[in-house]
């Protein structure tokens, strides 16, 4: 028995555009404002110079959980209570969320202190106020971005709409892309 599947016609700018511009600009974003994880020699043969990388949707996940959870418990999420969530919100189990703290810890974006009053417990915060400040300029530019999808959305064949608005290196354009494929055709 054969069924017929009806054919999905060519999207539009109005879904196709915010979907893949909001995208790569929200990770254009986190790689240039909160940066590149340092290499992590520790897993690769001393004779393999590794390269920077990026955060990966995880790992950004978790620090946004970390900032979110330290403002609402008052600076304080103990691992227990962090590893929980995070197993919710990745659908990972337990040894994969140890790793990805570990892993951030590691690049510096987050740390883990002892309790001073008991002593058997650690919370989780921001490694620092530079990760915070980058943070705070995140947030400001991931506003910009949302504005910049919706003049995009308006002036759909404007390839520059809305650039002014971001830092150099984050802006994009699905339609740059959709020009270019029809000058070569």
């Amino acid at each position: 028995m054969s069924f017929h599947r009806p054919s999905v016609s060519m999207v539009e700018y109005k879904t196709a555009g915010p979907l893949i511009n909001h995208e790569v600009m929200v990770d254009a974003a986190w790689r240039k404002i909160v940066g590149l994880k340092p290499p992590q020699t520790r897993r690769v043969k001393a004779s393999v110079l590794p390269k920077p990388q990026a955060l990966t949707y995880d790992e950004r996940l978790t620090i946004s959980v970390i900032a979110g959870w330290t403002y609402t418990h008052d600076g304080k999420i103990t691992t227990g209570n962090l590893v929980e969530v995070l197993e919710a919100y990745l659908d990972r189990k337990r040894d994969a969320v140890m790793r990805i703290l570990r892993d951030l810890e590691e690049a510096q974006f987050i740390s883990q202190i002892q309790s001073e009053d008991r002593g058997t417990v650690y919370y989780w915060q921001l490694r620092d106020n530079v990760v915070r400040a980058k943070l705070d300029h995140l947030v400001d530019v991931l506003a910009k971005i949302a504005e910049v999808i919706a003049i995009q959305r308006a002036d759909p064949e404007n390839s520059d709409a809305g650039k002014d608005l971001l830092p150099e290196g984050i802006y994009y354009n699905l339609v740059v892309r959709r020009n270019a494929h029809r000058a070569q055709s």
